[in-house]
């Protein structure tokens, strides 16, 4: 049954896609009785449950690329909305809720959406006074959510989440609390990063390596601190070990996740002038990126891999190349990204460099007009 359900979104019948949603309503209104009803909806929530992985430090979409990872989100708002109002297994609708919305503020698709899944996890937290790891997971995802929604909002979410810390940690148990700390240290050392709180950052992550085994996830993000601070070698050795901790974990080369440090390995490298194994690295993070996400939709990435390359074949005197993929992403900037004018500028820039060493422009100043 779950296996059949598992795909149930994804079958394709006359070119149309068959979705959970109308599976939801057919059975809300064929004759069954409210057990056989609340067993298939536990099923169901199964299903969701283990395939929406949130996107996180132990997480990564690995086997669903992000628009399938979407469509199922989707369909985890309507059946928990069902499973709410019969309050089927709350702790597990809770979790659910927690991931779906954090896919919602990573991805910032529906961020709306994603905060109203909060709020109705929130709301069910009275059914399992006795669950405290799931109570602190709900209040750890609200302070990310504030985060992620806000940067004003990222000194307070380091008090709170300091204050969580030490509240869970004397009311939960061993076990319990490492198991949560791995979330909150990791949340902790990132908005630090974004506070320029480097020292702060490098200290969470001594913490977190005295009790749990890196993934590559901590490994990744405390390299910008070594970057920040000029010490480049150390920043590209942690991401060489990031790397190889996240090519094991995932049994594979060939995951999001390992392209995203190939991705930030590849611009570090090319700073230092190692032009071509920067070029080598980028190269491959495009590849498995669009291997992965071959339907992803656009609005759902943000292109610096491409920028990362342009800026890489450009030191590497390929300025034609460079031409080519710079004009390619301000196209794609003003069609998705039109809001970030910071990003859009820089890519004008680089256009504009790229065009006075070929001798195209005198004086060198392109405006996103081309003439011919």
């Amino acid at each position: 049954m779950i296996m059949i359900l598992r795909d149930y979104s994804f079958i394709d019948v006359n070119g149309s896609n068959i979705s959970l949603h109308i599976l939801l309503q057919e059975v809300i209104k064929i004759q069954m009785s409210m057990a056989e009803k609340d067993r298939f909806i536990t099923l169901i929530l199964d299903v969701l449950y283990n395939e929406i992985p949130a996107i996180t430090c132990q997480h990564a979409v690995v086997e669903h690329s992000f628009s399938e990872i979407s469509s199922l989100v989707s369909h985890a708002n309507v059946f928990c909305h069902y499973a709410i109002e019969r309050t089927i297994n709350p702790k597990k609708l809770i979790n659910l809720l927690i991931d779906a919305s954090d896919f919602r503020g990573r991805t910032e698709e529906n961020v709306d959406e994603g905060s109203a899944m909060l709020e109705r996890a929130d709301k069910l937290i009275h059914c399992i006074p006795n669950e405290l790891s799931t109570i602190y997971n709900d209040q750890i995802a609200k302070v990310r959510f504030a985060a992620l929604k806000d940067s004003n909002n990222w000194n307070k979410a380091v008090r709170d989440l300091t204050a969580l810390q030490l509240e869970a940690q004397k009311k939960l148990s061993k076990i319990e609390f490492i198991k949560l700390e791995e979330l909150l240290l990791y949340e902790l050392m990132r908005l630090h990063i974004h506070l320029r709180n480097f020292d702060e950052a490098d200290k969470i992550y001594k913490a977190y390596l005295k009790n749990h085994n890196d993934t590559g996830a901590y490994a990744h993000e405390i390299a910008w601190v070594y970057h920040y601070k000029a010490d480049y070698d150390k920043a590209i050795e942690l991401l060489r070990l990031s790397l190889k901790l996240k090519d094991e974990f995932y049994k594979t080369s060939i995951n999001l996740q390992s392209a995203i440090t190939r991705s930030l390995l590849g611009f570090f490298l090319s700073v230092l002038g190692q032009i071509e194994e920067a070029i080598f690295h980028l190269k491959i993070s495009l590849n498995i990126n669009n291997t992965i996400r071959s339907d992803l939709k656009e609005k759902l990435e943000h292109p610096f891999r491409e920028m990362y390359l342009g800026e890489a074949l450009f030191r590497a005197g390929d300025y034609r190349k460079a031409k080519e993929i710079f004009e390619t992403l301000f196209s794609k900037m003003k069609q998705q990204f039109n809001k970030d004018k910071l990003f859009n500028n820089s890519i004008i820039l680089s256009i504009s460099k790229t065009y006075c060493q070929l001798g195209m422009y005198k004086p060198c100043c392109w405006t996103g007009q081309r003439k011919n």
